[in-house]
């Protein structure tokens, strides 16, 4: 551990792959961009220093071994670490049983370790009462096909707005929850027959999915939003091949900044029960949510 009297040195672990797709893919503020923002500004602020470490899931699962560590922390010259990506128990049990770690945006926390990151629930919660207001009551859901614990809390919210709402589900239309996994090219199918048989609005556990389930709605003949609503989660802009997406725009950056105000909390305060900051997103009306239209649609047998 790092001498107190000096200044911080809290390292940064963030996903290789989703540094990948910052750099590379297309135009559009990418949460771990915007995220790694918020932590770098508010290092200025506060005079911390923040190296940021890009790792692969396999690199990270090496980090148990000290060889395969990072320079700093195989010395010990730490005061922290955040970790901005999805990693195993394990991965973070090797990290937090050697230093004070935050964990963002991971849902479903170890009630030990400090967290920051959006709220979840309630943010599809608005979505599906949105929905709802301007009249649909055939509502779907999909999630992506790696079950992230975070998109468990987001069905949470739409189970948790259905039933507030009084309204039926459709087994055949909430996908990738339960049961086997879907490949998001394979979604094609069963989001096209639930759409035929009535569904007028698609709840996405997250936008680059709602744009792949536009993309096959669309391939499919039915025009957005004219035909069928579709919504997203995180308030991604600019994504390509698709119209501004009803969504939650999540303050990726604020969370950032929160996440180091956490570890500076903790570096001060170890023996502090473990916080858990979320953080509300704003709801976006976008250009993919209409009232449904009167097409047509097979009624289901009650």
């Amino acid at each position: 551990m790092s001498n107190h009297n000096e200044s911080p040195t809290i390292l940064t672990i963030a996903s290789e792959v989703h540094r990948f797709r910052s750099v590379v893919g297309p135009r559009h503020e990418a949460p771990l961009h915007l995220i790694l923002k918020g932590i770098s500004d508010a290092a200025l602020r506060q005079r911390v220093s923040v190296p940021i470490e890009f790792m692969d899931r396999k690199q990270c699962r090496l980090l148990k071994e000290a060889k395969h560590q990072p320079t700093a922390m195989q010395l010990g010259r730490l005061s922290g670490v955040i970790v901005t990506s999805e990693y195993t128990d394990s991965v973070l049990d090797a990290i937090g049983t050697r230093f004070p770690c935050v964990t963002v945006t991971r849902s479903l926390r170890p009630r030990d370790a400090d967290s920051a990151g959006p709220e979840h629930l309630h943010g599809v919660e608005r979505v599906v009462r949105y929905l709802h207001q301007i009249g649909h009551d055939r509502i779907g859901f999909v999630s992506l096909n790696q079950r992230p614990p975070w998109a468990v809390e987001r069905y949470s919210g739409y189970l948790y707005a259905m039933g507030s709402l009084g309204l039926a589900m459709d087994p055949e239309a909430v996908l990738n929850v339960t049961g086997e996994l879907i490949s998001d090219s394979a979604l094609a199918e069963p989001i096209v027959a639930a759409t035929k048989r009535g569904i007028t609005a698609w709840v996405c556990a997250a936008d680059g999915l709602a744009r792949e389930i536009y993309l096959h709605l669309t391939a499919a003949g039915f025009k957005v939003p004219s035909d069928v609503s579709l919504t997203g989660f995180d308030g991604i802009r600019h994504l390509p091949d698709c119209p501004p997406l009803t969504t939650i725009q999540v303050p990726w950056q604020t969370i950032g900044e929160g996440a180091l105000a956490t570890m500076l909390e903790r570096i001060a305060n170890p023996s502090a029960p473990a916080v858990h900051r979320e953080y509300i997103g704003t709801f976006v009306e976008g250009e993919t949510s209409a009232p449904p239209s009167k097409r047509k649609t097979k009624k289901r047998k009650r």
